[in-house]
């Protein structure tokens, strides 16, 4: 999804201008790179440090995340105008970080989506660290259950 111009760093297609260039983890370093000024890439710099900086009260911290933020919401709304989702769930590092974050996501999100759709839920997972295998779960027991019940 084409998000914009000029991105701290390429997309894994190549492009400067896609949502992964603006909203993943690399482009959360790369920001905060750049908001404290950092000359070169720290390859101690990673998304736990940030947000760990940015829970004790780190400014520059904060408004990195809060970047990251507007650039997921953006992608967000642009996924519930062409998609038109009962729900839009969160999950990665990114989440750990939701206080932080949560009011940007929201307010760009809400912006973003077309006046008559409707505006579903937008919130972080709970599912921890293995949403997937617990996502595949589910379904294998929602489709046992549901056989269950027709007996």
């Amino acid at each position: 999804m084409m998000l914009g111009i000029d991105s701290p760093i390429r997309c894994s297609c190549g492009s400067y201008s896609c949502w992964e260039s603006h909203a993943s983890e690399g482009a959360t370093i790369a920001h905060y790179l750049r908001n404290t000024g950092a000359k070169t890439a720290n390859s101690e710099i990673s998304l736990p440090m940030i947000i760990s900086l940015a829970q004790e009260g780190d400014r520059k911290a904060i408004e990195t995340l809060r970047e990251t933020g507007k650039f997921l919401g953006i992608g967000i709304a642009n996924l519930i105008v062409g998609l038109s989702p009962q729900a839009v769930i969160i999950n990665g590092e990114i989440i750990k970080a939701w206080d932080i974050i949560k009011d940007e996501i929201l307010a760009i999100a809400e912006r973003g989506i077309i006046r008559d759709l409707p505006h579903p839920v937008i919130a972080a997972s709970t599912l921890g660290d293995n949403p997937t295998l617990i996502g595949s779960l589910s379904l294998v027991l929602a489709k046992k259950f549901a056989s269950a019940a027709k007996i």
